[in-house]
């Protein structure tokens, strides 16, 4: 299986580590990046004296006209978001399979278009949301759908972080999640939750949100934000609540989900959830986690996906979604500054 990697900063490389890792000598890597970035990283650590063409000893190609000549299976478009939409697009003229890294894209304007050319050309797309091969995120979608707790009535998700921690060994203020024209900021680069959000409940019906204006960490795109969403599922009307930090200095990633017998908390930092009933824990369970291994698995089934010519789970037109909710997230946020809210 030929591959073409479009990009080499830490996502890039931890594709290629794992690919390799996973697949030996079956697969041919080849990649295209900017040349200004060198450093190798692994679980982002640079490694000292190492430089990326000497360390991967791998094929640089010049333009992507050149990269594609041969036709690869496979294209990993893991550059800063605001490009995703331009590889995307020259991937699906050529025919070509490909896998982008979140967000899908910056705006939703061109979802429609590229799914139109998605399904005219057969080709077989995937986002990365790693998240979603997270066994324990899976049993709580399980509880969700087997409806044990009796309906949603309301639900808090948090995730809160530090952006000048993301990678040391880069300025932080220069990274694409600081800078708005590459695709930066927390709604985007924290869209995990709202991909979460949205494959547990669907899509909601309603968005509000405002934004904290006052800068701790000065970077130009949004520090933090906080979300108000709206669902109706058949019969069933609950909101849920999502706020999203740059500026956190202790990481908080978890959620509570009040249903109508009973409350389950999860905590994505130590990886556990537990149900309570009635002030009673009723259950508890703890899952040993590897981040690493997620990566592993969402690449495993993309490429069996390939191999068996089958739509993955997390297809282009499943993985945008989010990209519709986070682009409502920003609408809203900027409605309010206008009203000086």
């Amino acid at each position: 299986m030929k591959i073409l990697i479009i990009g080499l900063g830490s996502v890039g490389q931890r594709h290629l580590q794992n690919l390799r890792s996973i697949y030996k000598k079956k697969i041919n890597i080849e990649i295209l990046r900017q040349r200004g970035f060198d450093k190798v990283i692994r679980e982002k650590e640079i490694l000292k004296n190492k430089i990326i063409k000497k360390y991967y000893n791998l094929k640089e190609n010049l333009s992507f006209f050149e990269a594609t000549k041969k036709k690869p299976d496979l294209v990993i478009i893991s550059n800063p978001s605001s490009m995703h939409e331009k590889f995307i697009i020259m991937s699906l003229k050529k025919k070509l399979n490909f896998f982008v890294e979140k967000p899908a894209l910056t705006s939703a304007k061109k979802i429609k278009p590229i799914v139109k050319m998605i399904n005219k050309h057969n080709v077989i797309s995937m986002v990365g949301f790693q998240s979603r091969f997270n066994p324990l995120l899976i049993k709580v979608k399980k509880i969700i759908e087997g409806k044990s707790l009796g309906k949603i009535i309301n639900a808090d998700f948090k995730w809160h972080t530090f952006l000048p921690d993301f990678h040391r060994y880069e300025n932080y203020k220069k990274s694409y999640a600081a800078r708005k024209k590459l695709g930066g900021g927390v709604v985007f680069s924290l869209i995990h939750e709202i991909d979460i959000i949205q494959w547990f409940f669907g899509m909601p019906k309603t968005t509000y949100a405002i934004k904290n204006f006052h800068k701790k960490i000065n970077i130009e795109s949004e520090e933090n934000v906080h979300c108000l969403m709206k669902f109706k599922n058949k019969n069933n009307y609950f909101d849920i609540f999502l706020n999203l930090s740059f500026t956190e200095k202790k990481n908080i990633r978890k959620f509570k989900i009040i249903f109508e017998h009973g409350t389950l908390y999860c905590n994505l930092e130590k990886n556990f959830f537990e149900i309570y009933k009635l002030n009673k824990l009723v259950k508890k369970i703890k899952i040993k986690i590897k981040r690493n291994d997620l990566f592993k698995n969402e690449i495993k089934h993309l490429i069996k996906a390939i191999k068996r010519n089958v739509k993955t789970e997390i297809s282009f037109e499943e993985g945008a979604k989010s990209v519709v909710i986070a682009e409502k997230i920003i609408d809203s946020f900027n409605k309010s500054k206008e009203l000086n809210i």
